[in-house]
């Protein structure tokens, strides 16, 4: 098994993992890409997705609530 191989199979588990015990809480969109966000116990994740391929891009994980910054609206006061 090569190492791109390897790499491929870890990737694959993550993201089943992610789809199977996270919840889709919200989704952004960039020039290129969609961007999915996860909840899962104690972590968000965003994973990022090819718009045109329809291929996963990457992921990256974070705690803060910071990171969430990107999938919040200005309330509508009307």
């Amino acid at each position: 098994m090569t190492t791109q191989q390897f790499n491929t199979i870890h990737h694959c588990k993550e993201l089943r993992r992610i789809l199977i015990k996270g919840a889709c809480i919200g989704s952004r969109q960039t020039s290129d890409m969609q961007v999915l966000l996860f909840q899962l116990p104690k972590v968000y994740v965003e994973v990022f997705l090819n718009t045109v391929g329809d291929e996963v891009l990457g992921k990256r994980n974070f705690k803060s609530l910071v990171g969430l910054q990107p999938y919040l609206q200005p309330a509508s006061h009307s």
